[in-house]
């Protein structure tokens, strides 16, 4: 996959694979809510960012009603359209990224009975732009101790070896089983979380301001300005 494409991936910007853990909220946090914050538009450098993460980068160009992003690198460019959210609550800064015509919500489970949005914090300084992943595994242990409500599933992807080549199977682990957990951290196996915060907005924002690990300590992508700010005119 194009360096580019997978940009788009970290951002959010595509629908959560199978397989990908996914942490999610009933609702979003109370707070002023834009499509199309001023500081977002524009030209920016894209970093992938992390301990032990090789970085990429690629070039990212906003248009002036947040509506189109193109993402260029040595290998090619690509213009997409997207579905821009920011949030400024009292819990900090928040945003989604959505394709047009997508449903509000991603859901879970069987028969997908589990709906909320896909919610990331970010963080400005004049500009850059840090953006961070919830920590899906602090907020599964939540989750299953009750300490905020909602629903959780953890599933380890447990790797084995054929004739063929490596294969990954998919167990699913009940709640509650500390050996199943402690089996999860093998370097062999890898869990995966499902998670769904509940709440109204005003709960929601609660939880936030009260958990603050509930997302990554580092951002996983830095956003740093790379020409001028806030186009006038939209990109075709």
């Amino acid at each position: 996959m194009a360096r580019a494409l997978g940009l788009l991936m970290l951002l959010g910007l595509l629908l959560v694979l199978p397989g990908c853990s996914m942490t999610l909220v009933e609702s979003l946090p109370t707070g002023a809510a834009t499509t199309c914050d001023p500081a977002w538009p524009g030209a920016w450098r894209a970093v992938e960012h992390g301990v032990g993460r090789a970085a990429q980068s690629a070039r990212v160009v906003i248009s002036a009603d947040c509506r189109q992003f193109t993402f260029s690198d040595a290998d090619k460019t690509q213009t997409e359209p997207h579905v821009l959210r920011v949030i400024r609550s009292r819990a900090g800064d928040f945003v989604t990224f959505a394709n047009p015509g997508d449903a509000d919500k991603s859901c879970f489970g069987d028969g997908n009975t589990h709906c909320g949005i896909d919610l990331m914090r970010y963080v400005r300084n004049g500009d850059r732009i840090e953006l961070f992943k919830p920590d899906h595994r602090r907020v599964h242990e939540a989750l299953e101790a009750h300490l905020v409500s909602g629903y959780t599933e953890m599933r380890i992807e447990a790797q084995g070896t054929d004739v063929n080549g490596t294969q990954t199977r998919s167990q699913a682990v009940p709640p509650g089983l500390i050996a199943a957990r402690a089996a999860a951290r093998d370097d062999k196996q890898v869990p995966t979380y499902h998670n769904l915060i509940a709440g109204g907005p005003e709960q929601i924002t609660q939880i936030l301001v009260q958990h603050p690990e509930f997302f990554a300590d580092e951002p996983f992508l830095i956003l740093q300005r790379d020409g001028s700010m806030n186009p006038s005119v939209p990109m075709p």
